[in-house]
């Protein structure tokens, strides 16, 4: 399970707080919800503090949003290791 809490900071950053795992269909939720917020043309950022596991598509989301600037932060040990796998 993923819960996904959004949120917007004062000088207009939007911040995707995630808790639990990205994988499964719950990447493609992220997806919709993280693109509906790039369409808003704010700055993004998603905070991984909570997440205990990344599968592979998971992680392919995860670098495509960097690629995009989108700011990945409080990332685990795990979890960086995770977005190290690149197809």
């Amino acid at each position: 399970m993923l819960k996904i809490e959004r949120a917007q900071t004062d000088d207009g950053v939007f911040v995707l707080e995630l808790s639990g795992e990205v994988r499964g269909p719950w990447v493609d939720e992220l997806r919709r919800v993280a693109e509906d917020a790039l369409e808003t043309r704010a700055a993004l950022r998603v905070d991984l503090c909570d997440v205990s596991f990344v599968d592979r598509r998971g992680a392919l989301l995860l670098n495509r949003l960097a690629d995009r600037n989108v700011a990945l932060v409080n990332c685990s040990a795990f979890v960086t290791e995770s977005l190290k796998v690149r197809a």
